[in-house]
């Protein structure tokens, strides 16, 4: 077992996880652009976009946080404690038991799919004009797509055994891979004029591609599978506790998915594709940075849990504070751009203005809560790490609620943006209840003080350099309106064009911010130390 990563390999690794996400992330982006071009905002977008929310989802639980969160420990304490040997019968029989488990819900899901229709998008089932043109194809293509969640589950207790050895990279580079796949797909499908259901067919083929990706790394990495034993099945016990109570979070997240989802079907056609199309763009950054971040995280702070849980008060307000410098700034441009952002990439004959103008305010009401959204993940591996799973799940429940009474008071003034509105309030209100929890439950020091002092600066710091730029760029818009010739203007500020000027003024103006950070008096962990003499993380003593 791999030592505990200290502070530079932790960023190390969440640059390496991040920048392989941030491939895979721009080639989703690609892929949604694709996406936006074959079906537009139409009723067979809505019945696929709503169809791939249900492998996807369940992903969440059985591939992704919950049911890493519960195996990464209890794999990280046995391989420790018990050896190799033991840690591969802990995976054959974690297996074994997962993946029988999934292989039954995926058959009730495949009978009884046009129920599963029912629940999840009620709107549709309302008028029989809609009942005609939904259900048919959303029950056929859910037939097809519902054992996805078999080969990521696969992927992802493979990946939680790399993880714990301190690999991430093959992990990560699979989903780069599955949207090339993808990307290459839809071109076919586009070129020949093919239906949706190949592009079904084809996703499942992706699902066996990573699934061997995965097969070959681990045995490579020298794991194997061996035949379960009594401690095995007693070390299972006790990860499938944590796992029911994870899920429980991690449902909590699904619900909310599908209860979004469930009223944009009571909106007009588009709707629904569209809350995803913005939900594409918002979880650019989150994957980019949180999810990175917080799955090197998850390792990290599991070994700190046993041997220094003091530290992890330190830990959580350095990853709030770079959580911040990162999720604030990204927060204005994205809010700023919501429409340059659609129109210059989404907006075509399948994928109108009328669409754009839909999306636009979509995007910035979820973007809005990118810094609650963000740190719900770390905090929630800070739970984790702790082996406390039941009280996060209480208050992922009380989120989920929370969204779901701000839904039915928001959704018939404010439409697909009061539930854009919701999410973001609901996220707000849980990161609260899991500060508090933290501090009253797990006696953190949360150094709001030192965080609120930090963001004051750094608020400051961010009115002095892109206050007078975005000034400016309203100033340079009403002027090249005015004085150049329209074909030129609208190459300029209306096409893809635009990114290629805007994008590296941005960032040159956050490399400049990243430079001046310590004359505003910004000091940040993950960043770096100062000349002056600094706290370390072996103490509980913050940055400020």
């Amino acid at each position: 077992m791999s030592a505990r990563l200290k502070k530079t390999a932790v960023i190390s690794k969440t640059i390496q996880v991040g920048a392989t996400t941030l491939i895979s992330r721009f080639l989703g982006l690609f892929r949604t652009i694709l996406m936006a071009r074959f079906l537009g905002a139409s009723v067979v977008a809505d019945v696929f976009s709503m169809v791939y929310l249900v492998p996807n989802s369940l992903r969440k639980i059985f591939a992704e946080g919950s049911l890493n969160a519960a195996f990464v420990p209890t794999f990280i304490q046995t391989y420790k404690k018990e050896g190799l040997e033991a840690a591969n019968s802990f995976m054959s029989t974690t297996i074994l038991v997962i993946q029988g488990f999934l292989l039954i819900l995926c058959g009730i899901i495949f009978i009884k799919a046009e129920t599963v229709l029912r629940i999840i998008s009620p709107g549709w089932f309302i008028d029989p004009t809609t009942i005609m043109m939904h259900i048919p194809l959303g029950v056929y293509l859910l037939r097809i797509v519902v054992g996805l969640i078999i080969m990521f589950s696969t992927c992802a207790l493979l990946a939680g055994a790399l993880h714990s050895v301190s690999h991430f990279t093959v992990p990560a580079l699979s989903s780069v891979i599955l949207n090339v796949l993808f990307i290459t797909q839809v071109f076919i499908c586009m070129h020949f004029n093919l239906s949706v259901v190949y592009l079904s067919y084809a996703l499942v083929f992706n699902g066996f591609v990573i699934v061997l990706m995965h097969v070959i790394t681990y045995k490579l990495k020298g794991f194997s599978l061996a035949l379960p034993t009594s401690q095995s099945w007693k070390d299972l016990g006790r990860m499938l506790m944590r796992f029911l109570e994870c899920s429980v979070s991690g449902g909590a997240l699904i619900i909310n998915s599908f209860i979004d989802s469930s009223f944009a079907s009571y909106l007009q056609v588009g709707s629904v594709v569209i809350m995803s199309y913005a939900n594409n763009f918002m979880s650019i950054p989150i994957s980019v940075f949180a999810t990175a971040f917080s799955t090197i995280l998850l390792p990290q702070c599991s070994h700190m849990a046993l041997n220094a849980r003091k530290r992890m008060s330190f830990y959580m307000l350095e990853a709030a504070k770079l959580v911040a410098w990162l999720t604030i700034p990204t927060i204005l441009f994205i809010s700023f751009f919501s429409k340059e952002i659609f129109e210059t990439t989404l907006q075509s004959k399948n994928f109108t203005a009328a669409h754009v103008a839909l999306a636009a305010p979509l995007l910035s009401a979820f973007t809005a809560g990118l810094f609650f959204l963000s740190m719900n993940k770390i905090v929630l591996q800070m739970f984790y790490a702790c082996r406390c799973t039941r009280l996060p799940a209480l208050i992922c429940l009380s989120g989920t609620a929370i969204n779901f009474i701000l839904n039915i008071f928001f959704l018939r003034p404010f439409g697909s943006v009061g539930l854009a509105v919701a999410t973001t309030i609901a996220a707000g209100f849980q990161l609260v209840f899991y500060c508090i929890a933290l501090r009253k439950k797990l006696n953190f020091n949360l150094y709001l003080p030192q965080f609120g002092k930090f963001l004051t600066r750094y608020l400051f710091q961010l009115t002095c350099f892109f206050g007078p730029m975005m000034i400016s760029f309203f100033i340079l818009n009403k002027y090249a309106y005015a004085y150049l010739p329209l074909k030129t203007y609208c190459l300029l500020f209306h096409s893809l064009l635009l990114w290629f000027w805007v994008a590296p003024t941005v960032l040159l103006g956050m490399f400049v911010v990243y430079l001046t950070r310590r004359r505003f008096g910004i000091r940040m962990y993950f960043l770096g130390h100062s000349k002056k003499k600094r706290c370390i993380p072996s103490t509980t003593c913050p940055t400020e």
